[in-house]
């Protein structure tokens, strides 16, 4: 990333720029949760899949001012923090139910990890090439609408050879960066939980109670390509999201959430109601509820700062409204 995008991302941010370090990590962190909302809304009104490269993904935040689902932010992110000096590597995840989750065969994601061959290069991201150039895998894998291929790229930090998540891509992950030890931490009155899997080759991180989904398993071991939109993998999630209308993201209907850094409240839109979650054990506030189009855009702009009205077509802001509704999701 260019010294002038850096500097541009900071500002959006609000925060100056500083020496890598873990307290100026969780602040970066924090405010990227807070500044950079998390949304699925390109996949709701099925716009073709945006391209996963770095400089598309820095370009979607800054100049769109635009958030994204976790290959999108992820990609984002990393390109700042390496742009400020942080070592990061990138690592194959899959969120979901424990009982999914103990069916991925991690014996085959450290082959890709490691020494998997791709069989060429990687196509389709703008939607035009329909072969699945990972299909070329030489060791397999399952197709991407099982729910044990990888559907999240979790970013590690390494700093004085101790290695961090720091994932900007959960929707209402922690706020904080964690250490790669077994324990349990609170922040903000919620209970997180680590542990090791297969003699540390694979990290098992639960969910708060309230969070939107139970937990996620990821490698130890990073992927072999630098980048989100150079792992076969993640192309071929993300292109299956934006096509498949049985796609998890596309069936939840409108999703969009923001963390509060001031006292890491989170706030969700779904469907076209806004609530505020605080801690694990209060039940989600109601803060309002859209009741046309033009509010459930407003709300989006104003309350979790994505501007996604500019980047979309009359007819694809009338799909995301249509797919708000209740009745819309009845009928899936």
């Amino acid at each position: 990333m260019d010294p002038e995008a850096i500097t541009r991302y900071l500002e959006l941010l609000g925060e100056p720029r500083a020496p890598p370090s873990r307290s100026a990590l969780d602040i970066l962190l924090a405010a990227h949760l807070d500044r950079v909302p998390y949304e699925t809304l390109d996949i709701t009104s099925r716009r073709p899949p945006p391209p996963l490269d770095t400089s598309s993904a820095v370009r979607r935040v800054l100049e769109e001012r635009r958030g994204g689902y976790c290959f999108e932010l992820v990609g984002a992110f990393t390109a700042l923090l390496r742009g400020l000096g942080y070592n990061v590597s990138l690592h194959h995840g899959v969120a979901g139910t424990e009982e999914n989750r103990d069916k991925v065969d991690w014996g085959w994601l450290g082959g890709i990890s490691r020494t998997g061959e791709t069989g060429g290069e990687i196509e389709g991201s703008d939607g035009r090439n329909t072969e699945d150039a990972s299909e070329g895998l030489a060791v397999g894998g399952p197709p991407p609408s099982d729910p044990t291929h990888p559907n999240h790229v979790v970013a590690i930090v390494t700093l004085d050879n101790t290695r961090y998540v720091a994932d900007v891509g959960l929707g209402d992950g922690p706020p904080r960066s964690f250490e790669l030890k077994d324990g349990e931490w609170q922040l903000f009155g919620r209970t997180y939980h680590l542990k090791s899997l297969n003699g540390g080759a694979v990290w098992r991180w639960t969910h708060t109670t309230s969070g939107s989904f139970p937990g996620m398993d990821f490698a130890s071991a990073p992927i072999r390509a630098c980048e989100v939109g150079d792992d076969p993998l993640f192309q071929r999630k993300h292109r299956w999201y934006h096509a498949d209308p049985t796609a998890s993201f596309y069936k939840a209907g409108v999703v969009v959430y923001r963390m509060r850094r001031v006292d890491g409240a989170v706030l969700r839109l779904r469907g076209r109601t806004v609530t505020v979650i605080k801690g694990e054990a209060e039940e989600p506030a109601v803060a309002v509820t859209a009741r046309s189009q033009d509010e459930l855009c407003a709300v989006i702009v104003q309350v979790f700062g994505s501007d996604f009205e500019k980047a979309m077509s009359h007819d694809e802001v009338g799909r995301v409204w249509d797919r708000s509704s209740p009745t819309w999701k009845a009928k899936l």
